[in-house]
């Protein structure tokens, strides 16, 4: 019996499928940002396109096997987390609070073929001793290079909505992490399911990205405001001072935080709030005097 998506004729649900749309819709628009750098939709879907290519022809990777990504929020997370699912792999998020030991049992366990690292945790990977790596591409430099060469396009995978899109290491409760699977029709299911929620998610979205995007929620709700063609800021590291500046500052509709980020914000907050109590009592009472 056919199933529903062949008699319907209708496209696999694919959180890529949800920036192509914002991008037919604004292409020049400000979709990504870290610190300085941006890109606009457009840039961002050429770039995961190139990622794609590059994989394929470059890489020689083929549909269902396995990269992993273990690096800090960046613009780039984004761009290769979209872009290997396009050529069908799927995609490990790791942490980047981890050990050589840890990376060596996450990666022999996925069969990763390919790892993408940042500056932190590029060191941490080349002393690694991998059984199926191939290669160790760290985001700056050798990013740009490698998404430089020249590639032909290459043709694309058909990616079915079932197929596994990103993996996730966890260990539960108890013993060794164990990688979990995420398919692409239960992402863009559940960032749907968000925006119905919270009510957040449209063009004048503007999300301030503090959680690592190697949690579930962190890397979602980046793609779920870019997904209804929003704008998405990422940051690196939690700077309490930093964070409520910006926050403060009212340009943000929605951020997320865990309970340490609220303690360290509302802490500082209280902190100035005294201060300027204490000076603005000074005032008053040399107003006194005088």
């Amino acid at each position: 019996m056919e199933s529903f998506r062949e008699i319907q004729n209708v496209r696999p649900l694919t959180v890529t499928s949800g920036l192509r749309a914002a991008m037919l819709r604004a292409p020049l628009k400000i979709a990504l940002r870290h610190e300085e750098k941006t890109r606009t939709y457009r840039d961002l879907l050429q770039r995961i396109d190139k990622v794609a290519d590059i994989t394929l022809g470059d890489l020689q990777l083929r549909p269902g096997q396995h990269a992993l990504i273990v690096a800090r929020n960046c613009i780039e997370y984004v761009e290769l987390v979209c872009g290997l699912g396009e050529a069908g792999l799927t995609v490990g998020t790791i942490t980047s609070r981890i050990t050589i030991p840890e990376l060596e049992a996450i990666c022999d366990d996925a069969e990763a073929r390919v790892v993408f690292t940042d500056a932190v945790t590029d060191p941490i990977a080349r002393k690694a001793k991998f059984r199926t790596v191939e290669r160790v591409i760290m985001i700056g430099d050798q990013y740009e290079s490698w998404l430089g060469k020249p590639v032909a396009p290459s043709e694309r995978p058909s990616i079915k909505e079932t197929d596994s899109w990103v993996m996730g290491y966890t260990s539960g409760t108890t013993g060794d992490p164990k990688g979990a699977l995420l398919s692409h029709r239960s992402r863009v299911l559940l960032i749907l399911a968000s925006a119905a929620e919270f009510g957040c998610f449209s063009v004048d979205d503007r999300y301030l990205a503090i959680t690592p995007p190697n949690h579930g929620g962190g890397l979602l709700r980046i793609m779920a405001s870019l997904f209804f063609g929003g704008y998405a800021e990422v940051v690196d590291k939690f700077d309490a001072e930093a964070i409520l500046l910006k926050l403060t500052a009212g340009h943000f509709t929605s951020t997320a935080l865990v309970p340490t980020h609220f303690h360290s914000i509302f802490s500082l907050d209280r902190k100035l709030l005294n201060k300027y109590r204490h000076s603005h009592s000074k005032r008053s009472s040399l107003t006194a005097l005088h």
